[in-house]
């Protein structure tokens, strides 16, 4: 008992384990939404997207649970993928009643190790799909079946019905293990009457032959009765964006994905599987040949009909559904992935227990196959977790993200599928309004008159682009956008699912005539004192921390209102590009006490640079500055710097009021107000502290980072840090900073407040994050080789530094240490810091 509690818990850590990893994806997109609608429309199956109406492909029992669990708890990644994991850590258990019942507690532990370690069920396990739930019922009416047919016991044959039913109502394709059921019913119930010993009648005994052979013939024809009027009517959607997939291909992606999961490549894992294919034959071989004895009770040795049995049930209950699977893609194409066969896939994992214990009387070769498995497995797991190309199946987090940071008034967002916005609305932090393609998008003419009139009314387009073949097959949104609009911006996301791509538009030219004559701020001269830009004008959006929009034009009081930190700052900007323009980037810099809190370095745009501007013409442009959560409150600086593109110098500013030259405009100083919003270290761009890290009662240090991490003496090493107050802060708090070489010396120190700026602890308030940005000065006397950086916290009103308490420890000394810093005379370009790289 305590072996398959331990596996069961293991099982379910390793489901549960970076669950909100992965974001969802299109699949999922459609669970978020059929969970959000109300009960009724769940149960009847509609879609009903703007400009769509369909019925989908799977039935309401998983969305009933998926509707109730969303309204409890939220929609949180963790809650929408719970119900997975919480069936793909039960199929662990009930992989191993059902080992033991067709073999014994060993066959049982070894079917239960496998199922733990699956990658097949680990993937579904964390997607917020049906498919572990009908796997785990299927296997539980299976078990339920066998029980009742060995015992002659009918509250398990209820049991079954109830289960099966169940299973086909939260998959239709759970239909096709009825078949194999059926006939596995039939064997096991003529095993046990022809072994059985009674006196009972021949016409009794014939009549107990065939009566479970048409109670499960009825069984059958009454379930497909029920759920075949909507699989029907499903038959003209199911072979959209289907295409014949041949059998042998087929038993091929079945057995790998049984065997190793969808996170490796058949190609390159083959000899791999066929080790799985040879253990799963040597399962099926040894049921034939000493099938368990309590199967049909006979003593004279078995019968055909008991050898059957296991053949049945390892083989048929896979073979079967799969056939049935190619014959119906023969008129209408239906295979996309194992998944649709994932309800025959415990049969497997029992077969390879069966085969891994008959070859118990060679040890040695039982615990090497034994090995190889669980180390394939092991490696595929891996691989799901840490390899590049799985870290996300459709990125839409990362989508939502680029568009909510960059956003501003008057944007419209575009998502090219209606299936598609649920996920794209659940990262979507953004205010702009989100509307989604109709499914096959619209003709050219109507769609050319849609987009004209979203055009007159935004100054904006953003278009999230996936699966285009479902949502408009003939790309006429994006070739209408390429060819009427300007190319802002476009980036790309791969993943293991669908490439998605985010493309932002200008609906209309940013060239115009020149403004009328004295218009002129100043002018933009590089090294060689060439004129290259005249700024003409500017204005500058906010949003404050009231959540109103606000704007401040040249000559205006800057910025009085409060702003609110994690939203950017937008500064407009007339220019007149002069003859020897060329190439350049613009900056924007959020700078206080000399430090660099914030920087944003693009070209002006990106598909059409300053040196295509017509110079007789003025270009208006929009830059925007994002401000990293978290920034602390106070007065900063907002600068605007020039440069050239190809060298990197700095143009310097010319004034029309005489001011001295400069090597940036100050756009006036920004007021930031207090945020108080949930922040995570990935907000800020920091990693996150690797155990629980505070010190006293007071302090949680969330994340850090050093950057860079080689730097030569006299140089800057930027250090970031996300503090969080636990408590009521009644005094200030200083940081302390130690250097030590590779000798264990400390040999510079460094005292500084706790966010290398003048916004002292007191002022913070219990429960707010604050963000530091600390400059530490490596002397020109510093020896080459590692230091490593350590962190103290000193609180000078009683001269103590705060004890450091690190996960469940208290106490654990006073310094943490920050991690080595390279000290080398000559740095590599590569080495230079992220702010220097921008």
């Amino acid at each position: 008992m305590g072996a398959i509690v331990a596996l069961t818990l293991l099982a379910f850590a390793l489901r549960l384990y970076q669950i909100e990893a992965k974001c969802l994806w299109w699949d999922e997109s459609l669970s978020l939404y059929r969970a959000q609608q109300s009960v009724g429309v769940v149960l009847s199956n509609r879609i009903d997207f703007p400009g769509i109406q369909t019925t989908d492909q799977h039935p309401p029992l998983y969305f009933l649970l998926l509707h109730g669990l969303v309204r409890l708890l939220g929609e949180r990644d963790v809650v929408l993928r719970w119900p997975s994991a919480a069936f793909g850590t039960l199929l662990v258990p009930l992989l191993y009643v059902m080992g033991r019942r067709v073999g014994n507690a060993a066959v049982g532990l070894l079917a239960a190790l496998l199922g733990a370690l699956s990658p097949f069920y680990l993937w579904y396990s964390q997607e917020a799909r049906m498919y572990t739930m009908v796997t785990a019922l299927g296997l539980l009416a299976l078990y339920a079946l066998w029980r009742g047919l060995q015992e002659r016991a009918w509250p398990w044959i209820v049991g079954y019905l109830i289960a099966t039913c169940a299973a086909i109502a939260t998959q239709y394709l759970h239909t096709l293990m009825l078949l194999p059921q059926a006939l596995l019913a039939v064997l096991l119930w003529l095993s046990r009457v022809s072994s059985r010993q009674a006196k009972t009648p021949t016409r009794w005994r014939r009549a107990l032959r065939w009566h479970p052979f048409v109670v499960g013939l009825g069984l059958v024809v009454i379930v497909l009765a029920a759920a075949g009027r909507a699989m029907i009517g499903l038959i003209p959607t199911l072979a959209a964006l289907r295409d014949y997939v041949p059998l042998g291909t087929m038993l091929c992606d079945i057995l790998n994905s049984f065997s190793l999961g969808l996170s490796v490549n058949l190609r390159d894992v083959w000899p791999l599987d066929l080790v799985f294919l040879v253990v799963y034959v040597l399962g099926v071989w040894a049921m034939w040949r000493h099938p368990q004895r309590r199967v049909s009770g006979e003593t004279d040795g078995p019968s055909m009909r008991t050898r059957a049995v296991g053949p049945m049930l390892l083989v048929g209950s896979i073979v079967a559904p799969v056939l049935v699977l190619w014959l119906f893609s023969l008129f209408v194409p239906i295979y996309t992935n194992s998944r649709y066969a994932m309800t025959a896939s415990p049969m497997f994992y029992l077969s390879l227990a069966m085969g891994v214990h008959a070859l118990c009387r060679w040890r040695p070769i039982a615990w090497l196959l034994l090995a190889v498995m669980v180390f394939a497995m092991g490696h595929s797991n891996y691989r799901y977790f840490y390899h590049e190309r799985y870290r996300t199946k459709e990125d839409y987090r990362s989508a939502a993200q680029l568009v909510a940071r960059d956003e501003r008034a008057r944007d419209l967002v575009i998502v090219n599928g209606p299936e598609s916005v649920p996920a794209f609305l659940h990262y979507y932090t953004g205010n702009a309004p989100v509307m989604g393609l109709p499914e096959g998008g619209m003709m050219s003419a109507v769609l050319a008159r849609h987009m004209l009139e979203l055009a007159s009314e935004h100054d904006r387009v953003w278009l999230v682009k996936a699966r285009t073949a479902v949502s408009d097959p003939g790309l006429i949104v994006s070739d209408w956008l390429d060819e009427n609009a300007l190319l802002l911006m476009r980036r790309g996301f791969p993943s293991s699912g669908y490439y998605l791509s985010v493309a932002s538009y200008r609906p209309r030219s940013p060239v115009e005539p020149l403004p009328r004559e004295g218009l002129l701020l100043g002018v933009w001269r590089d090294e060689a004192e060439r004129p290259r830009l005249e700024l003409l004008d500017y204005e500058l959006w906010y949003i404050t921390t009231d959540g109103d929009a606000a704007t401040c034009a040249h000559g205006e009081p800057s910025c009085e209102g409060r702003i609110l930190p994690a939203k950017p700052i937008t500064a407009e900007m007339l220019w007149r590009p002069l003859d020897a323009t060329g190439d350049c980037k613009v900056s924007l810099r959020l700078v206080r006490d000399g430090i660099v809190w914030a920087q944003r370095d693009r070209r002006p745009y990106e598909y059409l640079p300053t040196d295509q501007w017509p110079q007789d013409r003025a270009v208006r442009h929009e830059a925007d500055l994002d401000i990293p959560a978290g920034t602390p409150s106070g007065s900063y600086e907002l600068q605007l710097w020039v440069y050239d593109a190809e060298t990197g110098r700095s143009f310097t500013f010319d004034g029309v009021d005489g001011a001295v030259s400069s090597p940036y405009l100050s756009l006036g100083p920004i007021a930031l107000g207090e945020d108080f919003r949930p922040i995570t270290p990935d907000k800020v761009g920091l990693p996150p502290a690797q155990r629980r890290t505070a010190f006293g009662s007071a302090l949680q240090l969330l994340g850090y980072a050093l950057d860079p991490q080689v730097v030569a003496p006299g140089a800057s090493v930027w250090l970031g840090l996300l503090w969080r107050a636990r408590e009521p802060m009644t005094q200030d708090y200083e940081l302390v900073v130690n250097w030590q070489d590779s000798k264990g010396r400390v040999w510079h120190t460094t005292t500084q407040t706790l966010c290398g700026t003048d916004c002292p602890t007191s002022a913070w308030q219990e429960g707010q994050i604050v963000r530091g940005l600390v400059s530490l000065r490596v002397p020109d006397t510093a020896s080459e080789g590692p230091h490593t950086l350590h962190l103290l916290v000193h609180a000078p009103a009683n001269g103590r530094f705060l004890w450091l308490r690190r996960g469940v420890i208290p106490w654990a000394g006073h310094d943490l240490s920050l991690g080595e810093t390279q000290v080398r005379r000559t740095v590599p370009q590569d080495a230079t810091s992220s702010e220097e790289r921008k």
